[in-house]
């Protein structure tokens, strides 16, 4: 049961821009020509606008059975410190002029709020997650309850000596194939992939 799911679909806006921005390319590449400058601009240019943003709007942000995923990763909350949702400025300025190179991005251009998830795996050198949602502060008591539900279950069922991670037998974070759910260990997500900003 999911106690958290947000698809990143574009909203209607970004729809109209694309398709608009695509026409005024069309034109431009037509410029009163004749043949096939008069109507390939027009036929390729707005299919290729809109699949762009189609293929931006796939992937979704989740919380369930303790394990947060995301477009292409996911992370056993047992592995998740601190979880601090952020407006816009601060979104902005983590994004931007506070930016840490080894923290792992994914966000979309219309999510300019976000949540900042630190990543408490002692063998992940990924300082944190900034996970872009259209509701921070939802996503924010998502995360915090399955925490909650994650220590509870683990104080009945282990002796009290051992770790809140050691007690949740997870493994660390893994990628997902981004269609088929395949998983890959992801050796504290060390080897995923960087270029996750901006999907």
């Amino acid at each position: 049961m999911s106690d958290y799911e947000e698809r990143l679909v574009a909203p209607s806006l970004w729809w109209a821009g694309a398709l608009g921005l695509a026409l005024l390319g069309a034109a431009a590449l037509h410029g009163g020509g004749d043949g096939p400058r008069a109507v390939l601009p027009y036929a390729l240019l707005p299919v290729l606008a809109l699949t762009g943003v189609a293929l931006a709007s796939r992937g979704r942000v989740q919380v369930a059975e303790g394990v947060l995923h995301v477009p292409g990763a996911r992370i056993p909350l047992a592995h998740v410190g601190a979880v601090t949702p952020l407006d816009r400025e601060a979104t902005r300025r983590v994004r931007g002029p506070l930016a840490e190179p080894r923290a792992y991005v994914v966000t979309r251009a219309w999510l300019p709020r976000s949540v900042r998830v630190q990543v408490a795996d002692p063998e992940d050198d990924t300082p944190y997650w900034l996970v872009g949602t259209r509701d921070p502060q939802a996503l924010t008591a998502a995360l915090v309850h399955e925490q909650h539900a994650a220590d509870e279950s683990a104080a009945r069922t282990c002796p009290p000596h051992r770790s809140r991670a050691g007690a949740a037998g997870t493994t660390r974070g893994e990628r997902e194939g981004p269609d088929d759910g395949d998983r890959i260990e992801a050796g504290g997500h060390r080897d995923r992939a960087r270029g996750a900003q901006g999907q």
